[in-house]
């Protein structure tokens, strides 16, 4: 990667963290969820995202595509005065360039407990085919199953990183109250 294409997507992140942190402030300061996905790969296209969240919402949407060396955030919170926490999982259609086809799936899950004193945030990552539903199957099963498609952990633990057959998504999620989560995925080969 050349050093402007490193700049320029370092800008990019730092514009959308200050545009997403001012959107977090105008919120109640509990309970809320950044996450952060950085495109490394050479011909791979993030496109159509699709959200399911459960006593949470939106307040900043991902990008509609993330296109190679460029990278995207998107924002959830609490549903306000409600004594429990919030999770979801949110996906993007991996777009072969070359090909125009799409046949796999990234997915992003995260869970913020009420209380991070008794249950841990936890997070996991990978990828599914192209025709898995975003809903609470989904959620369910990257929550509480085991499978080679992705890989789960909590946030006070090690970073995680999933192998698909064409990326490899690296991902890690800090241990407070609002967690900020960090992807990045790469072409397999490369990482």
């Amino acid at each position: 990667m050349e050093i402007m294409e490193i700049i320029n997507l370092g800008a990019d992140l730092l514009q959308t963290t200050i545009g997403i942190s001012e959107a977090m402030s105008k919120l109640s300061p509990h309970r809320q969820c950044i996450i952060h996905i950085i495109n490394l790969t050479k011909c791979y296209v993030l496109q159509n995202p699709r959200i399911y969240l459960c006593r949470g919402r939106c307040v900043d949407p991902p990008p509609p595509i993330i296109l190679p060396s460029s990278s995207g955030s998107a924002a959830f919170a609490k549903t306000p005065r409600t004594g429990r926490g919030f999770f979801g999982v949110f996906k993007y259609d991996l777009l072969n360039r070359s090909t125009q086809k799409a046949t796999e799936q990234v997915a992003v899950l995260f869970r913020v407990p009420h209380n991070i004193r008794l249950k841990a945030n936890e997070f996991a990552v990978g990828v599914f085919d192209i025709s898995r539903e975003c809903n609470s199957h989904l959620y369910t099963e990257m929550s509480t199953k085991v499978d080679t498609t992705f890989i789960k952990g909590q946030a006070k633990g090690p970073s995680l990183t999933h192998t698909g057959q064409n990326v490899t998504i690296r991902a890690t999620m800090s241990d407070c109250s609002a967690p900020v989560i960090k992807v990045h995925m790469s072409n397999r080969d490369e990482m």
